[in-house]
């Protein structure tokens, strides 16, 4: 039998800024010019873990949740 268990789940902390800067659309309703704006916004706006510039966008992303979690920026919770 399979066994379910929960997980914890990672999300911002108030160190990470104001919440209006860090979420974001669906990745795939954000086009090159929101993405730009997002970008700008923070540099833990979400849309730089779901849609990093970078060729090796999923090793960016899990480099970056890493050192967000790592600096404090997100938190298990």
């Amino acid at each position: 039998m399979v066994e379910i268990r929960p997980f914890r789940a990672i999300r911002y902390t108030a160190g990470a800024g104001n919440p209006e800067d860090l979420i974001t659309q669906p990745y795939d309703k954000i086009d090159p010019a929101m993405q730009k704006e997002y970008y700008e916004k923070s540099p833990y706006n979400y849309c730089r873990l779901i849609l990093p510039m970078e060729k090796n966008r999923y090793e960016i992303a899990r480099d970056r949740i890493q050192e967000w979690l790592r600096r404090g920026y997100l938190g298990e919770g």
